[in-house]
């Protein structure tokens, strides 16, 4: 890994983007910023973060030759060893989770969200940019995220960041190699397996609501495809699938 650190930054991904400072970055690059000023969240929503005070940065992977149909894969790997690792550090880490696709929870909050933006070329994945924001000092939140907690409110202490850094590199590298998702290599139901046990609300019925109709309902997790489709089953048995932004989890 080389990792830079940056002072001040619009959003860490835009930095590798084409016609960008660090577009032609090598393998394995991570960008780290002291202030982002407009990082982006899933679902186009902003992602707040004190400057200073928490981990905002992102990397680059170049030596990909990840079918476009396989993707998931590697959204399933950086989220399951990011969250092995983040486990290490909390009490009750079992309350550590993944909110599908690829949230960091605690309890029902939220501690860091990914952000994974894939370049095709013909019908694989050669190029893939992850951001990643995670709350670790920071206690108090101003935006109206409905959510958030940060690693020092779990654990009564703060941290210092650039050990959390690397530790969290290291680890979602060691899963990527691991499972073997840069040419897909390694046991896909193995992956799928280790990420489905890490799945926030994987018992019970609970809320969401469809974003399309407005919909809401009760269902409980059945499966999650490689693709990254989600089943869930109603109290009736009606069980459906949907990609993601198709339906969200109600808090």
């Amino acid at each position: 890994m080389n990792i830079i650190e940056i002072t001040q930054t619009a959003s860490t991904n835009a930095l590798f983007a084409p016609g960008a400072a660090f577009e032609n970055a090598p393998d394995g690059t991570v960008l780290c910023a002291h202030t982002q000023t407009a990082g982006r969240g899933q679902r186009g929503n902003s992602w707040e973060a004190e400057p200073g005070m928490n981990l905002t940065f992102s990397f680059v992977l170049t030596q990909l030759q990840l079918p476009a149909t396989r993707q998931f894969e590697l959204s399933m790997a950086i989220s399951v060893g990011l969250a092995a690792y983040l486990r290490t550090l909390v009490p009750l880490p079992e309350w550590l989770t993944l909110k599908w696709p690829n949230d960091i929870y605690f309890a029902d909050r939220k501690l860091g969200g990914i952000l994974i933006e894939n370049t095709l070329s013909g019908a694989y994945v050669t190029r893939s940019v992850t951001g990643i924001g995670l709350n670790i000092n920071q206690k108090t939140f101003t935006s109206d995220a409905p959510n958030p907690i940060s690693l020092s409110q779990i654990c009564g202490m703060d941290f210092r960041l650039r050990p959390i850094l690397e530790g969290a590199m290291s680890a979602i590298m060691e899963s990527i190699e691991a499972y073997g998702v840069r040419t897909c290599t390694g046991s896909a139901d193995t992956l799928l397996e280790d990420y489905t046990s890490m799945l926030w609300r994987s018992s019970g019925f609970h809320p969401y609501i469809h974003t399309a109709t407005g919909r809401l309902f009760n269902a409980c997790i059945t499966a999650v495809a490689p693709t990254g489709h989600i089943t869930l089953t109603e109290p009736d048995g009606a069980q459906n699938s949907y990609a993601f932004k198709e339906i969200a989890a109600v808090l």
